[in-house]
């Protein structure tokens, strides 16, 4: 049976995708910069620039606002940073870190627990802008990674740049990538994200880490993955639900976790305990949701 949570979620991003077109908006690349130092991951960098007379936020309420008030609960916005030789970097941003500005005209995140994005703005007519750092910011920099494409998502609209242009640094030292003054490109890619296919001793399972308002869920349920395929709503292949954050990390902190029937936990911040024991599963205060569906507890 499908907890409540995980049923609404997959209502909403349904909902979410008949509310209205998604809106694509192409941007000119100011300055990329991605950095991995060799002090280790907790020092990994991205910072993207990008403007755009075009640039268009999503009206209140509707398929374009990342809130959790926005259609379908705000989708699932993040920031996918993909380069040519096949790197990805995906960083969720939750709808309840999401702001609206009093004229209306741009939306800000803010995370100041390092876990996504330390900050995210949209400003019509003007500016995209992301800055993130951290563990999160997984990409292996080399001389061969350009262009690099980055698309800042809100809710259902893309807004896209594809870093050619200036190279200041090209990666090819494995550990800054600096390039400036990209054109913007013709059209958004097309994204997709697979499922993961995690390899125990004696089977292969299909499994994936699924995203939705302040939780996430680690599922073994061949429906589940997917549902939700297509990108709207899992996290990058190899991810795992995070208690803290509710997002899908590379690796997990322990938090709220609720352990469901049939090999499905969900974690995270906005976690009611009510559901989980009404849904039948057990709640947990101080666990990690793993990839074998199960909370488990931390002392």
């Amino acid at each position: 049976m499908r907890h409540p949570r995980l049923l609404a979620a997959s209502l909403a991003l349904i909902l979410a995708a008949g509310a209205g077109q998604a809106g694509e908006y192409v941007v000119t690349g100011k300055k990329l910069l991605v950095k991995t130092p060799a002090s280790g991951v907790s020092g990994n960098r991205i910072l993207h620039i990008g403007t755009g007379a075009a640039i268009t936020v999503g009206q209140e309420g509707g398929p374009g606002d990342p809130r959790c008030v926005g259609a379908g609960h705000g989708g699932l916005s993040s920031l996918r940073v993909t380069t040519t030789d096949g790197g990805v970097s995906i960083i969720p941003l939750p709808c309840f870190r999401w702001s609206l500005n009093g004229a209306k005209n741009a939306y800000r995140y803010t995370d100041s627990s390092g876990e996504t994005c330390r900050l995210v703005q949209v400003k019509n007519g003007a500016l995209v802008k992301a800055v993130c750092k951290g563990d999160q910011v997984a990409l292996a920099l080399d001389a061969g990674m350009a262009p690099v494409s980055v698309i800042v998502r809100l809710n259902s609209d893309d807004f896209c740049a594809e870093y050619g242009g200036t190279a200041v640094h090209d990666g090819s030292d494995g550990v800054m990538l600096l390039r400036k003054t990209a054109a913007a490109p013709a059209s958004c890619p097309t994204t997709t994200t697979s499922t993961t296919i995690t390899t125990g001793t004696t089977s292969t399972t299909l499994g994936c880490c699924i995203l939705y308002a302040g939780q996430c869920s680690w599922t073994t349920s061949e429906y589940e993955c997917i549902l939700h395929q297509n990108g709207a709503g899992i996290g990058a292949p190899g991810s795992v639900c995070d208690g803290v954050s509710g997002n899908c990390r590379p690796t997990a902190t322990p938090g709220y976790c609720c352990a469901y029937p049939g090999n499905v936990c969900t974690s995270g911040p906005t976690g009611v305990p009510e559901d989980c024991t009404t849904a039948g599963g057990s709640v947990y205060m101080n666990a990690t949701c793993t990839a074998d569906g199960a909370c488990n507890p931390v002392p």
